[in-house]
């Protein structure tokens, strides 16, 4: 209910979110987000979805091509192609975490490729910011080996690691969040 109350006194136009569908792996992200200014944050969030987005285009050139110009023509490729997205555009200037969630997606996918358990971990926990991809994506490293594998444990832990915060504030955390997400389809439109 406090969110409610909250968000439309911060929210002044545009879509005032009335649930919380978001998991408690997020909360450590949202406070830090939501001790700044709603303007503040917001660019905030824009520039880091833009820097992420570059940073995604970055790693998966690094993977697909040996040679620095081959490189440097995929990553601007990508990016380019990234970029003229609706849904990369909705998700810098609305602030979505779809561009948390790729990046996570590439970072892991790098890990996997040069064998950095780290980054596949780091790539994992990212990935669980919405675990509608999470949770599909994940089972795949069971089967890719043990930095995968290493990876996806050190991503399990990470997760955990990020979400324990929530649990101090309601030990309902898990039960509310799955009411919300229950709630979610009968709320109305995400972007309205």
């Amino acid at each position: 209910d406090q969110f409610v109350v909250q968000g439309e006194r911060l929210i002044e136009s545009g879509f005032v979110p009335n649930i919380w569908p978001y998991p408690p792996n997020l909360l450590p992200f949202c406070v830090v987000l939501g001790s700044m200014p709603l303007q503040t944050a917001t660019a905030v969030l824009a520039a880091m979805n833009a820097v992420l987005l570059i940073g995604a285009s970055a790693l998966l050139a690094n993977i697909v091509v040996v040679g620095a110009q081959s490189r440097f023509r995929w990553f601007c490729i990508h990016l380019v192609v990234m970029s003229l997205l609706e849904a990369a555009a909705l998700t810098i200037v609305v602030g979505q975490t779809a561009i948390i969630v790729y990046f996570g997606a590439a970072l892991a996918l790098w890990g996997l490729t040069w064998n950095r358990a780290l980054f596949v971990a780091i790539g994992v926990s990212l990935l669980m910011m919405k675990p509608q991809i999470g949770l599909l994506l994940t089972p795949l490293l069971l089967f890719a080996g043990p930095v995968a594998v290493r990876g996806l444990m050190g991503g399990a832990a990470l997760s955990a690691v990020f979400a324990a915060p929530a649990f101090f504030v309601s030990m309902s955390t898990a039960t509310d969040w799955l009411d919300q997400i229950m709630r979610y389809d009968s709320v109305g439109p995400a972007n309205a």
